[in-house]
């Protein structure tokens, strides 16, 4: 078995995750007893006192336990005060519980059950009668009736030993069918000051079956979830913290126990966030080149704000679309946490033709079937110089492009020169392009500039086309009138063993 999963090692607050097995010792009276290292790994101690934790976290299997050893060429000894580091000068008393969060199993560590319930009923004399009134399925019975607590609050004081990841779970009874909308409208949850909105309220699958004693309902209480980072989960500073849950609402569910648990069937995180530096990686391509992310640094950033460097070979890199040409996202994994980078696809040019129309030409057509110059429309794309400008301040507006596409037609790489803008943003977010009326999707990223270049265009890969014998027709449509992803227009290019030109009508 591996060691860490049956007992859980931390040092000075850190968890110590290692693979490393206790080994079988076979079979008979001679094996079966012997006691043998295991070897943890390397460890940072730090100056002064230096606190290992060592916690039982399996009912699955054990094994007996002799002695830890440290190897260093340090001489070390035992501090004088041998206490628990982490508690040393710390007050916990008059917590409804204590939870040491530096934990990655699933098992519960501390519990606000039904004898601190009991505590707070007599608070409320007026209900005090009912504890134990229900037929609940918790340990002793005891529940409160949520339909009985309109315009009452509750605070559940809790203490966290360290920081962490944890659920906080509420043991809850209602009617069949009862929804987290029901939920936000009759009981309002606060964790430390923030109001806990419906969308960060998991109800369990499973569902609601009945009140607590209600005739044939044998196991009223459903695990409910809250959460306030947008998950299930909370990240959690060590120190006090405080939950309220208000009753405002004449049909609120009727509650037994509040659980703090470290997070469900993962682990610990000892990260928060993760970069990737591609300076020094190939980021640019020839359609169907081999991919290789050789050279790409990732950086994770730790709870305290510090930062490490992870191998690579710890982490998951998601190789990208070779195939076709345009702005790659790769995205690199490690732990729970993702980072991206991009690169470029772009089509082998030599010995392809490479013909450019441009969007001021007389033969490109601006707006709904107007040619630009013979109607006067202020919702149509205006030229600046020698390209279309202001197109963001035109939605609905249309470039359209009509093609030659030869008495056999041709297969074609589209491309559309384009003005960076501040922030990258998706093509086909701001404009839709359609080839003989059919839509064109793609993953061409209009690019970001920087202060040097503000105004400088750059051709993008749009994606590969077929053009049909005779007139093509490519109709680019304005989506967006959001200034951000706004931006002028050039001129296409269709790269082709071809030459094209554009349609002229007989």
């Amino acid at each position: 078995a591996i060691f860490t999963q049956g007992v859980a090692v931390m040092v000075n607050g850190e968890m110590l995750e290692r693979n490393s097995y206790v080994p079988s010792t076979g079979i008979g009276t001679e094996t079966w007893a012997d006691f043998i290292d295991v070897n943890l790994g390397c460890i940072s101690l730090i100056a002064g006192n230096n606190n290992i934790q060592l916690m039982n976290i399996s009912y699955d299997f054990g094994y007996n336990f002799d002695n830890i050893k440290i190897k260093t060429d340090a001489t070390l000894g035992w501090t004088e005060d041998a206490s628990d580091v982490i508690l040393e000068d710390t007050d916990t008393s008059g917590y409804d519980g204590v939870v040491n969060m530096a934990y990655n199993k699933d098992y519960v560590l501390a519990d606000v059950m039904a004898d601190e319930m009991q505590t707070y009923g007599k608070g409320f004399t007026a209900y005090a009668g009912h504890l134990g009134g229900a037929e609940a399925e918790g340990e002793t019975g005891r529940c409160f009736d949520g339909t009985k607590l309109n315009g009452q609050s509750f605070d559940f004081d809790f203490y966290m030993i360290s920081k962490g990841t944890a659920y906080i779970n509420m043991y809850m009874a209602a009617p069949a069918g009862y929804t987290a909308d029901d939920l936000a409208a009759n009981v309002e949850f606060t964790l430390d000051g923030t109001k806990i909105s419906k969308e960060n309220i998991f109800i369990a699958s499973s569902g609601f079956v009945g009140r607590a004693g209600e005739e044939g309902v044998a196991t009223p209480f459903v695990t409910v979830g809250i959460g306030a980072n947008g998950a299930a989960y909370n990240d959690m500073t060590s120190g006090a913290h405080k939950l309220t849950v208000a009753f405002i609402g004449d049909n609120a569910p009727d509650l037994e126990a509040i659980a703090i648990q470290p997070l469900r069937l993962g682990q610990y995180y000892t990260y928060t966030a993760l970069s990737v530096d591609a300076s020094g990686a190939k980021t640019e391509y020839l359609m169907n080149e081999e991919f290789s992310y050789e050279g790409i640094v990732v950086t994770a950033t730790k709870r305290d704000g510090s930062q490490e460097q992870i191998d690579l070979d710890r982490c998951t890199v998601y190789e990208p679309d070779m195939e076709t040409m345009g702005t790659k996202v790769v995205a690199v994994t490690y732990e729970r946490m993702t980072a991206t980078y991009s690169i470029k696809v772009e089509m082998d040019m030599e010995g392809l033709v490479q013909n450019v129309f441009e969007a001021e030409d007389g033969r490109a057509v601006y707006g709904p079937g107007h040619m630009f110059g013979t109607d006067t429309n202020e919702t149509m794309p205006i030229v600046a110089g020698d390209h279309v400008g202001n197109l963001n301040a035109n939605v609905g507006a249309t470039v359209t492009f009509k093609i030659d596409g030869g008495e056999n037609g041709a297969t074609a790489a589209l491309f559309a020169t384009v003005c960076k803008r501040g922030t990258a943003f998706k093509f086909t977010e701001a404009m839709s392009i359609t080839l003989n009326g059919a839509e064109i999707t793609s993953d061409a990223v209009v690019p970001a500039f920087t202060v040097a270049e503000w105004s400088e265009f750059e051709p993008i890969g749009i994606g590969e086309i077929e053009l049909q014998p005779g007139e093509n027709v490519i109709v680019f449509t304005v989506l967006s009138g959001d200034a951000v992803r706004g931006f002028d227009f050039d001129n296409i290019m269709l790269a082709s063993e071809n030459t094209l030109g554009w349609y002229e009508a007989t």
